[in-house]
């Protein structure tokens, strides 16, 4: 958020929410990325997008993981991504190759069809 500030009056520049997947995976292509990691490899870019997108807007996600890690609460799922991404590395939650799986997506539209890796 911005503020700026003209003769008195404090305007403040917030830019709108992502609506869809696709314009989240496009503005939070870390934090994508990051989800797909703190998964260990379990959400495909698609899945790791709806997932952040429901836990920015405060919904529930019935995907398997969400409700059997956070009993549905997207948000805590995207708090923790955010919180634990200093830790993304090693075999099974490597941010580099999460990263890499997002950015392909983004480019070409290819993603794996059932799981990111394992």
């Amino acid at each position: 958020m911005m503020c700026l500030k003209t003769k008195r009056v404090w305007i403040i520049n917030k830019r709108k929410k992502p609506e869809t997947a696709d314009e989240f995976i496009q503005r939070y292509p870390a934090v994508t990325a990051h989800l797909v990691a703190e998964s260990l490899g379990y959400f495909t870019p698609e899945s790791a997008a709806r997932a952040g997108l429901d836990g920015l807007h405060g919904r529930e996600n019935w995907c398997e993981y969400i409700f059997t890690c956070f009993d549905r609460d997207a948000r805590a799922c995207l708090q923790q991504a955010i919180r634990n991404r200093h830790y993304h590395n090693g075999p099974m939650a490597e941010y580099k190759l999460a990263r890499k799986l997002i950015d392909r997506y983004i480019e070409t539209g290819e993603s794996p069809l059932f799981a990111s890796w394992f």
